[in-house]
């Protein structure tokens, strides 16, 4: 805390600075107080820079970004249930089972590999329940992860697949 005060920085209240420096840390406030720089060479703060101005914006960045991951949850959510009711109804429960719906076998291969082994891990009672009621098509959109590596790669056509069901064991 020294540092920043000797840098130009004024810290009202040391104890709760020295806080919040031990508990988020100097290197992940300072992406914070970097607008703040008069000279990003010497480090040198612009006159009146404050460490509750650095402290605002750190909260105002992770609140934006809970905003926005809350955001990006629901839509995701929405895509991954709007996908797996549209591809049910227009090539059956179990057209992620068919390599023709692909343009891409090896990929097809590769992701009902990885989503059966997903679904195999899977622990959760959610799952257990409707495995046992047989409800595939919702167990599977529940355990694929539409931010997964594969899912990443994949085109949307392949995601369409996916996110369907499946026989009971799934061999």
């Amino acid at each position: 805390m020294q540092l920043l005060q000797q840098r130009g920085m004024t810290v009202a209240a040391p104890e709760t600075a020295e806080f919040y420096l031990r508990h988020l840390n100097y290197y992940r406030l300072a992406a914070y107080w970097l607008p703040f720089e008069s000279d990003h060479q010497s480090h040198r703060f612009r006159a009146g820079t404050t460490f509750e101005q650095v402290l605002n914006l750190y909260v105002f960045d992770r609140e934006l970004r809970l905003l926005v991951l809350d955001a990006i949850e629901r839509i995701e959510v929405s895509m991954r249930a709007r996908w797996a009711y549209e591809l049910a109804h227009r090539h059956g429960p179990y057209a992620h089972l068919d390599p023709f719906l692909t343009r891409n076998p090896h990929h097809w291969t590769s992701n009902l590999e990885n989503l059966k082994r997903e679904v195999d891990r899977a622990d959760e009672t959610f799952i257990r329940h409707l495995r046992e009621k047989s409800v595939p098509r919702q167990l599977l959109q529940k355990v694929q992860q539409f931010r997964s590596r594969e899912a990443k790669r994949l085109p949307i056509p392949f995601l369409w697949r996916i996110f369907v069901s499946g026989p009971r064991n799934m061999t």
